[in-house]
């Protein structure tokens, strides 16, 4: 679901995106060549440690894109990638509680941006399917090169024309792009002056901004031109030619702009607030909601934005950008194509962007030919150039052009996570994404898409607009037309048909499971604190539609115990419609059903230093190496792993090699890091954290607003970081 497609093994590993490592089974054990076969083939899976399921995919050859040739016994073989599509792709497992687990797993998975896109396409094979056993053949495993390179232009390919979508769905106009930066340099002031250990207010500074963004909503809502057009006219009455001049240099310009405004009744429908916090409040709390009240004020605004239609998607030909719609912009095509052309890798990128940023550059100079040498474009280049290789000063903004500064902004701040990018872009007050976004896709490359660049283009509501550019891009791609609809997702059946939710676990009747015997027989497979949820009175006033959601959310959260993790994990369910309060009062019901007082930590007996030591209480216990900076009186044998990110001062040493290497920073970083993990280890007791959720997901987002105030974040990847963060502490 990361590049949507299935390669042979040998790719993974060489072709420097996307997912490198690739479990071979029994029926595909080839280096260089994927297997098929005519009928569903009847195999397992060794025993593991990971959790993993065998699962069959069904393709039409087709829709595949690949060439296929049978090697007899109904076995087929394919040296090139396979190309998946979610209208006639199929993916079989042979149990509901597989299917349910495996979607649970692909969700908080960054790579996995399709998984909601072929949530339909996920079945469970019926019992009455004839399963063939296949024997082992000798098959020729020879690598096909050109197969190879072709799917790594393909994957560029992709990230171009998805890039250049979702960019232009999240572009937005100069005044709003303005609006945002001014609206982040207003947080970051306030901040500052809040956290000031002498409470220093930057009362001019703040007062500017608060301006910058009242005239910004003005700009958007037209009321400005219209005051201009009005002063212009009484300037023309008066007979003053230099009027609005003359009211500058007296002062008097401001005082009569509001009283215009007052007399023709020119308001804005959105009235600015300014920051208060109460006394005694939590001021960085405080802050935090003030910035959401922020946030919303530019989304009404951005939100009017139409969706680019499909017919302004950039059209592709014999694997090549062959046009872009919104004009002539032959210039930024061949660009294009010239980078396309290099299939560079991120890693070699990331470590030469200045070489790439040059060969671009190169290409500047021979579209301008003699003009280049007195230019705007030549000064603005060599400025960019110097400050990527010599970290010198350099003025984004130092040139009108939108292409130039696209340049720029990707060469300065392209990165695996483009949030970054877009950053960058909205704090510069560049508020058209596509040329650096269509950089980024054509470098990086579709696979390496995170999930929350792509949410908004494909787990949007409106599916004939998802069908349409899928469509389309699918025939720009492979030549094909796709047919019908995307499969619908319909709810599996259960394994067995014991009972309407299904099993949460095989086997598992302990004390804090026991089978519950409520008022439905369907009742006796629900672990008892749940079954105390779904037969209270509370639960009965909810819809069956809500009922099924949130039962079938409870098993996805389920993970053989009730715990307080368990509960978090239920509390981050997203509520079904109108039934937010109702099912706030059923998650009060779970959690009664916890043990009143914690486990009372045990004393333990060092035998090597006859200290005494307190069990920490970990999740889990893993043994492993310490090093020898950990290694003092005392040092323990195991690593404690922990569910909670907060709890978990060791992450840390993983996010160590991502931090530039600088020790001062790095101690600042982690300084900070342990500080914020303290806090909300207070609990209740935190002055700035009390009332904050504390779920993984929460807390790190936290973090991330936390890190993104202080003073060194622009020299660190907050983003990637808290993607790291992410990953690591998803499922716990």
């Amino acid at each position: 679901m990361s590049s949507e497609s299935i390669s042979p093994q040998s790719f993974y590993e060489m072709r420097g995106y996307g997912y490198k490592h690739f479990e071979k089974v029994e029926l595909n054990s080839l280096d260089n060549t994927i297997l098929l076969y005519e009928e569903f083939p009847d195999f397992s899976i060794d025993e593991s440690e990971l959790e993993n399921f065998a699962m069959v995919i069904e393709i039409s050859p087709e829709f595949c894109n690949a060439k296929i040739s049978s090697v007899g016994e109904g076995v087929y073989k394919c040296h090139e990638t396979i190309y998946l599509n979610p209208f006639n792709t199929l993916f079989y497992f042979n149990r509901k509680t597989e299917l349910v687990s495996t979607r649970a797993k692909s969700k908080p998975s960054v790579e996995a941006k399709f998984a909601n896109l072929y949530k339909g396409c996920l079945k469970v094979v019926a019992s009455s399917v004839k399963k063939r056993k296949y024997k082992s053949l000798d098959v020729q495993d020879s690598f096909d090169r050109a197969a190879f390179e072709q799917d790594v232009r393909i994957n560029k390919l992709k990230g171009f024309v998805y890039s250049y979508i979702i960019a232009a769905n999240r572009s937005c106009s100069d005044n709003v792009a303005l609006l945002k930066m001014h609206c982040k340099q207003l947080i970051n002031t306030l901040s500052a002056a809040t956290t000031s250990p002498n409470g220093y207010i930057q009362s001019e500074a703040i007062d500017k901004l608060y301006a910058d963004v009242r005239r910004d909503i003005e700009k958007i809502e037209g009321i400005q031109s219209k005051v201009d057009s009005i002063m212009k006219a009484k300037s023309d009455e008066y007979q003053v030619p230099h009027l609005i001049d003359i009211l500058r240099k007296e002062g008097l310009y401001d005082s009569w702009n509001i009283k215009i405004k007052n007399t023709y009744g020119l308001k804005t429908q959105v009235s600015l607030d300014k920051f208060v916090a109460n006394i005694g409040a939590d001021r960085l709390q405080a802050l935090d909601s003030y910035e959401q009240y922020l946030d919303s004020i530019v989304s009404f605004y951005n939100s009017r934005r139409p969706a680019l239609p499909v017919k302004l998607v950039p059209q592709i030909c014999s694997e090549r950008i062959i046009a872009l719609a919104e004009g002539d912009k032959q210039f930024v095509v061949s660009l294009l194509n010239m980078y396309l052309n290099e299939s560079i890798e991120k890693d070699k990128f990331l470590a030469g962007r200045y070489n790439y940023a040059r060969m671009g550059g190169t290409m500047f100079r021979d579209a301008l030919g003699d003009k280049w040498e007195n230019s705007e474009e030549r000064r603005y280049v060599n400025a960019l150039l110097k400050n990527i290789n010599e970290y010198t000063a350099f003025d984004i903004n130092s040139s009108t052009n939108l292409t130039l500064k696209s340049f720029a902004a990707f060469f300065q701040k392209g990165d695996i996570e483009v949030r970054k990018l877009e950053d960058y872009l909205t704090s510069s007050g560049i508020g058209d994404f596509r040329m650096a976004f269509s950089l980024w896709g054509v470098v990086f490359g579709f696979a390496d898409m995170p999930k929350t660049y792509t949410t908004h283009l494909f787990d949007s509501a409106d599916q004939e607009y998802i069908e349409a550019i899928y469509k389309f891009i699918y025939k720009s791609l492979f030549g094909k037309d796709l047919e019908g609809s995307i499969c619908p997702y319909v709810e599996p059946k259960d394994d067995e048909p014991k009972s309407t939710l299904g099993r949460f676990i095989e086997g598992v009747v302990d004390i804090a499971t026991r089978p519950f015997i409520g008022k439905n027989e369907d009742a006796k497979n629900y672990p008892e604190a749940l079954a105390c949820v779904f037969e209270s009175e509370e639960f009965g006033l909810l819809s069956s539609a809500a009922k099924q959601h949130y039962k079938n959310a409870c098993i996805e959260c389920w993970q053989g115990q009730i715990d307080a993790q368990f509960i978090v994990r239920v509390q981050g369910i997203k509520p079904f419609a109108k039934t937010k309060g109702k099912w706030e009062k059923c998650v009060k019901i779970l959690k009664q059903q916890l043990p009143s007082k914690p486990r009372a930590r045990k004393k333990t007996r060092d035998c090597n230093n006859g200290l005494f030591n307190f069990d920490a209480q970990p999740a889990e216990v893993v043994a492993s190496k310490i090093d020898g900076s950990n290694t003092g009186i005392g040092a323990r044998k195991d690593k404690i792993v922990y569910r909670e990110f907060y709890r978990d001062k060791s992450v840390y040493y993983d996010l160590e090699n991502i931090l530039p290497r600088d020790a001062s920073l790095r101690a600042r970083f982690k300084e900070d890091l342990w500080w914020f993990q303290e806090e909300y280890i207070k609990g209740d007791g935190s002055k700035y954290y009390a009332t904050f959720d504390r779920d993984n997901a929460s807390v790190i987002r936290a973090f991330e607003r936390y890190i993104k105030k202080k003073d060194y974040s622009n020299r660190i990847n907050v983003e990637y970081i808290c993607t790291v963060l992410l990953q690591k502490y998803a499922n716990k």
